[in-house]
């Protein structure tokens, strides 16, 4: 019962996420927010075989996810306050004018 629970909640997260980025794709916070939820999914289900089988591997794993995790939310913030800085919004409608 609670192997089935723990699989249904991980999959409820990632569907979320996934209609959260097809719904919004304009707002840029909103879709990272989304990412990281496929994150939080991925963990749990790192953490949860890793009990079921006895095994430490996944725990390390669901660590390092949450290491990259936070440097790329960390990224994403600074892009994002750069671009309200230079466009006053968020909104990813506006990123087409950027060269590199």
């Amino acid at each position: 019962m609670l192997r089935s629970i723990i699989i249904l909640t991980s999959m409820m997260l990632v569907l979320t996420a996934f209609v959260g980025m097809i719904i919004n794709r304009r707002n840029l916070i909103v879709m990272l927010l989304c990412v990281e939820m496929i994150f939080l999914s991925a963990n749990i289900n790192f953490v949860y075989f890793s009990r079921f089988h006895q095994h430490v591997h996944g725990q390390v794993m669901a660590l390092m996810i949450i290491v990259v995790a936070a440097a790329e939310s960390a990224v994403a913030l600074a892009l994002m306050v750069l671009m309200y800085r230079q466009y006053h919004t968020v909104d990813s409608s506006k990123l087409v004018n950027i060269r590199g």
